[in-house]
């Protein structure tokens, strides 16, 4: 389905940056190669994220040029999602209030 309207405006900025900024195969000091954006939508409002996206840059590394995002990113949305987390567990809760399964007899 398709956006009627525009998404409202964020209401607040967040950057998140990787716990770690050395690599993992080859401990080295891994270079920041480029902010990511993302837009979430949680019970609190729109958030606007800032994704700092590092690189290691060891060219005999196995993980040369290969991206390390925030690990934070995944408490906030599913992958490809526009949704919080939040929100998603609101909806399951609101829709399932009952475990209730079907008898299969006829």
């Amino acid at each position: 389905m398709t956006r009627k309207q525009a998404r409202p405006q964020p209401g607040q900025y967040v950057t998140l940056e990787p716990f770690l900024t050395t690599c993992r195969a080859c401990s080295c000091r891994m270079r920041m190669g480029h902010h990511s954006h993302r837009t979430v939508t949680t019970l609190q409002g729109v958030t606007r994220l800032t994704l700092k996206v590092y690189r290691c840059r060891n060219a005999e590394c196995l993980r040369f040029h290969q991206p390390t995002r925030p690990e934070e990113e995944g408490g906030w949305a599913l992958p490809h999602g526009e949704f919080g987390l939040d929100a998603i567990a609101l909806v399951g809760t609101l829709r399932y209030p009952q475990q209730r399964s079907i008898s299969a007899d006829p």
